[in-house]
């Protein structure tokens, strides 16, 4: 079961247009936002002022933050500097380690936009409650840029991107019973052919292959500012 101080933690958040998944932090008694980069323009530059808006009581409430990035541009994590240090610390581990092929995950976050309302402030303090999947750790794959995604065995959907992927903390000392090793970018398409009288015709399926990208990125992007 995904504790409070996990589904708590979970934002739907929206820049311009698009919209995606956050999810909040303490790193070095500093809080950040973390979501997908693709959620922001590829032409921002490193460090740049941006405006973001967080779904609170069914209201968008805006904010500003530091927008931060990988070096290397493939690794589709964003870091929203948000200048505070409210939280003191996590209530769950950070970081891409302690978890094996083939281990359950869930990972969470708000598929077309779908939530679970806290209109009275009674669960979440206003804040939307994010759905919740499951799967299990498929594959890792680090290349020569240093590199780390992580695959996931599941069924994600638009909406997801830039949300954990968290795992019990099995077999390690830590007092928390979970942790965050990934951030979720997007999932593959499998090309289907249609044979119909018509002729054929191509369709994208879900493939159920969920990609994300190691946690640890997150610490070299801070690292950098």
């Amino acid at each position: 079961m995904v504790p409070s101080e996990i589904l708590q933690k979970i934002f739907l958040i929206k820049h311009q247009e698009n919209t995606g998944t956050s999810f909040l932090v303490s790193i070095n008694n500093k809080d950040y936002l973390i979501t997908a980069k693709h959620l922001f323009p590829a032409t921002l530059s490193f460090k740049p002022s941006v405006n973001i808006e967080i779904l609170k009581n069914d209201r968008w409430v805006k904010i500003t933050a530091t927008l931060l990035v990988h070096a290397n541009p493939n690794i589709d994590i964003a870091v929203l500097d948000l200048m505070s240090s409210d939280q003191k610390g996590n209530l769950f581990d950070l970081g891409s380690e302690g978890y094996y092929l083939s281990q359950d995950c869930y990972f969470l976050g708000f598929p077309f936009g779908l939530k679970m309302d806290d209109i009275e402030g009674k669960i979440n303090n206003g804040f939307p409650i994010p759905f919740v999947k499951k799967g299990i750790i498929s594959s890792f794959v680090s290349d020569s840029t240093k590199m780390t995604q992580i695959f996931l065995d599941g069924h994600n959907n638009p909406g997801f991107s830039g949300g954990p992927v968290v795992i019990i903390n099995y077999g390690t000392e830590s007092q928390h019973k979970m942790r965050i090793i990934g951030v979720i970018s997007a999932y593959l398409n499998e090309e289907k052919i249609i044979k119909t009288p018509l002729g054929n015709f191509k369709n994208n399926e879900n493939s159920g292959i969920v990609l994300s990208y190691a946690f640890d990125h997150v610490f070299e992007i801070i690292e950098r500012k």
